[in-house]
């Protein structure tokens, strides 16, 4: 009997709906039962979550475990379940999202595995019907951007001891709790990325998601809690290597994401917004903003990072954001 190899962690909050396709995507996979554990954490559903989950518990005991937690966010629930995992590889799943059949097996048959600490493929972006809106594969290159095509910890295999070792998280602080996992994976000086050139995750982004509540909401803790986080990664970036202008890049890139993208109160609201945006990247000095790759991209950088980013760049810098920040704002509703 094979030792389990990989273990899948689902965070679980009010998602009845779509869980059966959830843990069925995972039950369906190609290969043995015995490869795999599934560790789902219950954060403090209302709705049947977890019966519906302890139902499976009790029908493949072997293969699922369910953890229980009062309601903390997914970034708790998914550390909880992190820091019990023991297998030598560890993938994330998100409750309303599900795996194509092939993938696990996909990742455990990458060649060389055993010279590689985060497997990244690619992705598929459904709609709430189902249709695919959007495929994407990173760009294995080399000196390219592939290994931050994807902002968030799934479509990924993680080398748990490398992630324990180098006390890799995710953000608790509030929204955008897979951007400081991400950054400390992927900018860690020797960290050893391999890419599986296919989709085999299907992110539905319905108006329910953790996303999309982003995007939506007018909570007055949201930009506080943003704004925290690019601290964090600011912090964080002081440790990396501090010649190399892709994490400068990427932080820029989140950074200008979250003041489109974020629903900010009134207009004197955005403004004082963007200005402790401004003063979160203040560390990094004058030189992120005028980074290289703003006006030179590399291989495999996200098309709206080509178009949005030399704009904000440009408005910024010719301090003129109090004038277009009506436009600015209005860049949420595109979304």
């Amino acid at each position: 009997m094979a030792y389990p190899q990989l273990t899948i962690i689902l965070p679980v909050h009010n998602g009845a709906n779509y869980l059966h396709r959830a843990i069925g995507s995972v039950l369906n996979q190609t290969m043995d039962r015995d490869m795999w554990l599934l560790v789902a954490v219950n954060d403090g559903s209302t709705d049947n979550s977890a019966e519906i989950l302890h139902s499976y518990e009790d029908r493949f005991p072997d293969n699922i475990t369910v953890l229980d937690q009062d309601n903390r966010g997914v970034a708790c629930a998914r550390n909880l379940a992190l820091r019990k995992t023991s297998t030598t590889w560890v993938t994330f799943l998100d409750q309303d999202d599900h795996l194509d059949a092939g993938l696990l097996e996909s990742f455990l048959d990458y060649p060389h595995l055993d010279d590689v600490d985060v497997v990244i493929a690619g992705y598929q972006h459904l709609t709430s019907d189902g249709k695919i809106k959007e495929t994407v594969i990173p760009d294995p290159h080399p000196e390219g951007f592939g290994r931050w095509t994807v902002d968030a910890a799934w479509a990924k295999m993680h080398r748990t001891s490398f992630l324990a070792e180098h006390d890799i998280e995710f953000w608790e602080g509030g929204f955008g709790e897979d951007i400081p996992f991400v950054f400390a994976e992927s900018g860690l000086v020797g960290s050893r990325v391999a890419f599986l050139p296919r989709s085999g995750y299907n992110w539905l982004l319905n108006k329910e998601s953790t996303s999309r509540r982003i995007w939506a909401s007018s909570s007055p803790d949201t930009p506080r809690q943003i704004v925290d986080m690019i601290s964090h990664l600011v912090t964080r970036r002081k440790s990396f290597d501090p010649t190399d202008p892709i994490l400068d890049y990427y932080i820029l890139g989140i950074t200008v994401f979250f003041l489109i993208f974020v629903k900010v109160g009134n207009l004197r609201s955005f403004l004082a917004y963007y200005r402790a945006l401004v003063q979160a990247l203040a560390p990094l000095g004058d030189a992120v903003w005028r980074n290289r790759l703003i006006w030179h991209p590399i291989v495999g950088t996200p098309l709206r990072h080509r178009i949005v980013l030399p704009l904000i760049v440009t408005i910024h810098r010719t301090r003129t954001m109090p004038l277009f920040a009506p436009l600015v704002r209005m860049g949420r509703f595109l979304v």
